[in-house]
This record gives structure tokens, C-alpha cells and sequence, in this order.
């Protein structure tokens, strides 16, 4: 798969530049410098993004945040039994 700019990458996995960022390894995300983006050679851009893995990545996050939801709805609706 091709190394996207920001932009791109963004449309392609359907979530917000801003959403990109915050998902880096630097902010605490699980976007890995290296694997899931790196610096663009030419000396003014920033981010150049591998689109595969990144879609991959989030989709993964994305799965296990409604299994987490899905989990917690469960949880109420038994207390809410007893």
C-alpha cells in the first residue's frame, strides 16, 4: 500500500486530520513512528502515512471501543436487575 500525505490518508480512513495526530505514538495513540507514519523527505511537509496499516489500526481501535460500549450496556442492564 502507498505512503499517503495527511489529507489523503484522512479522507481515506474517514476520520479528521486532528484525529491522525491524536493517534500518534508521540500523543499516546497507536499510530508507531516508523510502521504507521514517518517524515516526508522533502524538507517543509510533515506526515506521510502507510495507508493500510493506519486504516487497519483504527479500525482495530474502532472494534474494540463497541465491543467496550456493548460490554458496559450489558453491565448496566444486569444491575439494573438485580
Amino acid at each position: 500500500m502507498p505512503w499517503l500525505k495527511t489529507r489523503p490518508i484522512a479522507d481515506a480512513a474517514g476520520c479528521s486530520e486532528r484525529t491522525l495526530k491524536r493517534n500518534m505514538d508521540v500523543r499516546g495513540g497507536g499510530l508507531n513512528l516508523g510502521e504507521h507514519y514517518r517524515h516526508d523527505p522533502s524538507t517543509n511537509s510533515s506526515y506521510i502515512w502507510r495507508a493500510d496499516l493506519v486504516i487497519e489500526a483504527l479500525s482495530h481501535r474502532g472494534l474494540v471501543a463497541a465491543e467496550g460500549r456493548k460490554l458496559l450496556l450489558e453491565l448496566t442492564a444486569s444491575e439494573q436487575k438485580d
